[in-house]
């Protein structure tokens, strides 16, 4: 029973994570490519506070398609409930996420059960929804953390009634059975990056960061640092959270460009704020 578990909880993670985005296959490392990466990765651990993640080809999982159009053959085979705590329902991807679980649910037999809490963001709430779900008795619970540490006491409590617990994007402080995400520090490198090419290597940035207890806001941060450091031309004259809102991003970017006139880009370390920066 618990393989059948663990099968179909590894094909919802997909369906969360795909029905919002696309990745794309990598070739395989020759020898001294996987001892850079393995050196890329030491570095990133100990930059961002987290362990390098285990990395599963998506090619060995049960899916086939990508985004709204991911299909799989895995069935229940019998009464499983998986629960799903969103950290708002304010943001696009977030409610795409729980579009994803309600479908795999349909697909794959069952029951879904999707909920955020009431004041976004709030960690605290969260904790308490995971607290129900214990007591519903449900087989797994996925959470889009809103703070790695504040999430540990629900993460516990589940792991101690011997239920399964996912995390996508923002990890619990230790480790869960899955964590599903892109590579946020190389997310953040390859943006800063573009921009800076984009600029001739030259110019004055403003960062917009991501919540202060969330790890991939962190990750993703360092990758911006690290990108727009290898460049002598390029300064940062302010760097400030948005907290990944678009209200934020809107108000923090008004307050920087009335202090700094002389602006060249704002990078923004989630959607959500860089579009309220634009």
């Amino acid at each position: 029973m618990r393989k059948k578990v663990v099968s179909i909880l590894l094909t919802v993670a997909m369906s969360t994570m795909l029905f919002t985005g696309c990745s794309t296959p990598t070739e395989t490392p020759t020898s001294s490519a996987k001892e850079e990466t393995k050196a890329a990765e030491d570095t990133k651990s100990s930059s961002s506070g987290l362990s390098a993640a285990t990395v599963l080809d998506v090619d060995q999982l049960p899916v086939t398609g990508i985004g709204a159009q991911i299909a799989t053959s895995v069935k229940a085979g019998g009464d499983y409930t998986i629960g799903y705590i969103a950290k708002n329902t304010t943001n696009p991807y977030m409610v795409a996420q729980s579009a994803g679980v309600e479908a795999a649910g349909e697909a794959m037999g069952f029951t879904a059960i999707t909920q955020a809490p009431t004041t976004a963001d709030s960690v605290e709430e969260q904790v308490q929804l995971m607290e129900n779900m214990i007591t519903q008795g449900v087989n797994a619970i996925i959470v889009h953390c809103a703070d790695s540490n504040g999430i540990m006491t629900g993460v516990r409590k589940a792991q101690d009634a011997g239920i399964l617990v996912l995390t996508i994007g923002t990890p619990a402080a230790e480790d869960t059975f899955l964590r599903t995400g892109v590579d946020y520090y190389e997310s953040g490198y390859t943006m800063a990056k573009a921009v800076a090419d984009k600029l001739g290597g030259k110019g004055k940035f403003i960062i917009l960061e991501g919540p202060a207890g969330a790890s991939n806001a962190i990750e993703r941060l360092n990758g911006i640092n690290t990108g727009l450091s290898e460049y002598e031309g390029i300064e940062i004259i302010a760097s400030q959270t948005a907290n990944f809102k678009r209200t934020e991003g809107m108000s923090v970017t008004e307050n920087l460009i009335q202090q700094y006139t002389d602006v060249d880009a704002v990078i923004a370390c989630n959607d959500e704020s860089a579009l309220g920066a634009v």
